[in-house]
């Protein structure tokens, strides 16, 4: 009743004590939950929903709607030690694959541009990859993240999965990224053959590249096909 008439301050007086009142665990969080919306979203009172949202969590741990009020709290003031730890907790509530793979990527996209960790980024985008292989942006990415990290076999077989996703009609830079990517982790792995035809892919894929060019002209060179590589080094003058 104190809710609908928008009376918020007694609201929340009989609110806190119905929840301290409550025995069982998860309904206690709930009201909790409440009273920390109540906080939040009526009152502008940062610190009492916070204050809320975490008895909340401290009644029933999975309490999904507080801690993802905490994680986007504390994303908002960059209080990125919190954001992780909320995010952790929600992850060990949640046991739907697709809402997991969203919470894995968001993981691995926190390790990798806040943390600077891309070994433990590496590591939950291969998660997020066992529950669904077929979302091109994150094999993409973990692809790169070996790539950077000289995991150079790894990398290939990531490019390789990120090509096949890609299929015939795919956008021609990001095609030709990986296939030059991919070209330079044969070479690294002094597989001079692949490297050459992946370098012309990655040209066909996007015949404007200069580093995809250089490199086909350079490999080309260094498989002693003289004509050829003079024709790619004259495209390169050309260009």
């Amino acid at each position: 009743l104190y809710e609908r008439s928008g009376n918020w301050f007694q609201a929340l007086e009989m609110l806190e004590h119905e929840a301290e009142l409550v025995a069982e665990p998860q309904l206690s969080a709930q009201l909790f939950e409440r009273i920390g919306r109540i906080n939040e979203e009526m009152l502008l009172n940062s610190s009492g929903a916070v204050e809320a949202y975490q008895k909340a969590i401290g009644k029933f741990p999975g309490s999904l709607a507080a801690l993802e009020a905490l994680k986007t709290m504390a994303r908002e003031d960059e209080d990125w030690g919190g954001y992780a730890r909320y995010l952790e907790m929600i992850l060990d509530a949640v046991t739907e694959p697709d809402d997991r793979f969203e919470l894995l990527v968001e993981m691995a996209q926190h390790k990798e541009a806040i943390e600077h960790d891309d070994l433990k980024a590496i590591d939950l985008y291969e998660e997020a990859a066992e529950i669904d292989s077929s979302e091109l942006e994150c094999i993409l990415e973990l692809a790169e993240l070996h790539f950077r990290c000289e995991q150079w076999v790894d990398a290939g077989k990531w490019y390789r999965h990120a090509i096949e996703l890609m299929g015939p009609n795919a956008d021609g830079q990001i095609a030709c990224q990986a296939h030059y990517r991919l070209g330079y982790t044969c070479e690294k792995l002094e597989k001079f053959e692949q490297a050459l035809s992946c370098y012309q892919q990655a040209v066909h894929a996007d015949p404007t590249s200069l580093p995809a060019l250089e490199a086909l002209a350079q490999m080309l060179l260094g498989l002693e096909r003289f004509e050829e590589a003079r024709e790619a080094f004259e495209k390169i003058i050309s260009h």
